[in-house]
């Protein structure tokens, strides 16, 4: 994946218009966004596993990303609450949201 392939799915990902997970099927389930969404999810979930077992600093994703981790979570996780249900994946993309709130913390620090 290249920085361009990247900032497209934060930019689709980000400009999913839903009202309810249901509305977002209907709207998304197989278009492009869907599996954006995914993959955008899998990326941060594995920056969230490195800086929970400590091998990159919540400061350095802060540097790179900013606030792209935090405005991206808020926006879909309802999305993300719906689809763990559905898929008996309670803890899907847990990592992001510890990412989330590290990034939360870090702030509340500055």
């Amino acid at each position: 994946m290249n920085a361009r392939e990247m900032q497209d799915m934060i930019t689709k990902v980000c400009s999913i218009e839903y009202e309810n997970y249901h509305d977002y099927l209907e709207k998304y389930s197989d278009k492009p966004e869907h599996v954006m969404l995914k993959i955008l999810g899998n990326y941060f979930e594995g920056i969230g596993i490195l800086v929970a077992k400590k091998l990159v600093e919540v400061d350095i994703v802060h540097d790179f990303w900013g606030d792209i981790v935090q405005s991206s979570w808020e926006h879909i996780k309802p999305l993300i609450a719906e689809m763990g249900k559905e898929t008996a994946q309670p803890n899907m993309f847990m990592f992001w949201e510890y990412l989330y709130d590290e990034m939360r913390k870090r702030e509340q620090r500055q």
